[in-house]
């Protein structure tokens, strides 16, 4: 009886930590819209994360657009990641980073980047950048 007290409780302990949600602080930063345009804009940058992978949601001149990016991988290969205006239209997408002062690709974060990401087989690309921008 003692044992299976015991596994009960493992077990709901694992089934609570795995359900486990957070949101982080919402955050003011600038948004890179590359369309064309090409224009840097303040944004809203909205983010969160749970047990299997984390997402972003900027808003920029009431316009939404999303990333969500999965926990599971290695460092050999990219996090699998979405990216659209709406969780149900994200396409597969590609990160990675930009020198801020002069906007050119760099091969890794550092501080005072462009975080960057792009659909794969889409047009959709967008860049972001915080007072302090962690790696994603």
């Amino acid at each position: 009886m003692h044992k299976m007290k015991n596994n009960l409780i493992l077990s709901l302990s694992i089934i609570s930590c795995n359900a486990f949600a957070h949101d982080y602080p919402d955050e003011h930063g600038k948004c890179w819209i590359l369309d064309g345009r090409s224009m840097i804009q303040k944004c809203l940058i909205v983010s969160g994360g749970a047990a299997g992978g984390t997402f972003t949601k900027f808003v920029v001149n009431k316009k939404d657009y999303y990333i969500e990016e999965s926990n599971f991988c290695d460092e050999e290969v990219n996090c699998h990641i979405l990216l659209g205006n709406s969780y149900e239209n994200s396409k597969e997408a590609r990160s990675y980073y930009r020198n801020i002062k002069n906007n050119k690709i760099i091969p890794k974060w550092e501080h005072g980047v462009w975080n960057c990401y792009q659909q794969i087989h889409g047009k959709m690309h967008i860049c972001y950048a915080t007072p302090i921008s962690p790696p994603k």
